[in-house]
């Protein structure tokens, strides 16, 4: 049976593209928050399919001639909810229904529900954590501290399970405290002779491990992996002379650009890091001595983080040419950047930036 247009041949048209799945082989996908349409968990169709607690998902069944199957012979058993139902042909001209179908969030995990399509198919789905993250804090952020310095690892969600971290290189991690809605992790770089010049940047990301989570945790706008700024480059060692440079000019700034625009799509993150990169040699090609550096910026201290734009203080000493900071997205901001020149003063140079939605 064939969807009957709603309001009109053009709408049916609009909503059979929107729902007809790309070239496939038979099989049952199923996508949700942590994915889309173009890369649905796949599995083959005597398989049991996994579906989220607590959310909605969107269940395709690719089968020859299952297209043909009523839509008041589709439905689910022992929990669940149908929301909507459409079917269709695909390019390679398999036929195929997709199911909206919505879980309570107190659905026993590991249980089994069951979509029946007309008398002789039944496709069993397994009941898994919700998994759904919301926010992953560090603590101090590494920018402000030197390689070797512990990290915590905050991370908020909804059904967490048990999760764990996905191995971040150079770093031992230890889990913490953990609980449906949160959990803490302590990451430390290690010092092996591979790892001790890396200072990053990183990333985090969290995978399931329990028999019910999920394989991988992810927020409601798909974002699986999250920025673990590289860390603060240590200054000279002790006893190293400074001597300031009388005609060093102002440092050349290579991003961001002054006046440039920097756009994001919809719903990305309102904290986004960026990286300010300049040239060791000051207009004129003068160095800076010991390669030092002062960097300050227009940001105010956000709410539990002290040093204005989640990374280095205002005004702290930077012994390299480049530093990421995290700026509020939408907004205006300047960076200020001048040579230390051995506290001897020296010009500067301040760009301005705008990051803004798309």
């Amino acid at each position: 049976m064939r969807a009957t247009p709603l309001h009109s041949i053009t709408l049916a048209m609009t909503l059979l593209a929107l729902s007809t799945p790309p070239a496939r082989a038979q099989g049952i996908f199923v996508s949700d928050f942590s994915n889309n349409f173009t890369s649905p968990a796949s599995f083959a169709l005597t398989a049991t399919a996994k579906l989220r607690r607590g959310t909605t998902s969107s269940v395709t069944i690719v089968k020859d001639f299952i297209d043909l199957v009523p839509f008041g012979l589709i439905n689910v058993r022992n929990g669940g909810t149908i929301v909507s139902r459409t079917n269709g042909r695909n390019a390679q001209g398999k036929g195929f229904i997709t199911v909206k179908i919505s879980v309570s969030a107190t659905q026993q995990v590991g249980s089994t529900i069951t979509l029946d399509v007309g008398a002789s198919d039944h496709f069993n789905f397994s009941v898994e954590r919700t998994g759904e993250l919301t926010a992953v804090a560090l603590a101090p952020n590494p920018s402000t501290v030197v390689a070797g310095t512990p990290v915590t690892i905050n991370v908020t969600g909804t059904d967490l399970g048990t999760p764990a971290l996905v191995p971040i290189p150079c770093h031992t991690v230890t889990m913490g405290n953990q609980s449906a809605t949160a959990f803490t992790a302590t990451a430390t770089r290690n010092n092996s002779s591979s790892c001790a010049t890396t200072n990053g940047p990183f990333a985090v990301s969290v995978h399931g491990s329990g028999a019910n989570d999920p394989v991988f945790y992810t927020t409601s706008q798909m974002v699986s992996t999250f920025p673990f700024p590289a860390y603060l480059i240590p200054p000279p060692p002790p006893g190293v002379t400074c001597v300031s440079s009388p005609g060093i000019g102002r440092p050349i700034v290579l991003s961001p650009v002054n006046a440039v625009v920097i756009t994001y799509a919809a719903g990305a993150s309102p904290n986004q890091p960026v990286t300010i990169r300049w040239n060791r040699h000051t207009v004129g090609n003068v160095l800076a001595p010991n390669n030092g550096w002062i960097v300050t910026t227009s940001l105010k201290p956000q709410p539990g983080f002290p040093t204005p734009g989640f990374g280095l203080p205002n005004g702290a000493d930077v012994f390299d040419t480049v530093v990421v900071k995290t700026f509020t997205l939408p907004g205006t901001h300047t960076v200020t950047i001048r040579a230390k020149n051995c506290d001897v003063p020296a010009p500067s140079t301040t760009v301005t930036f705008e990051l803004r939605y798309q």
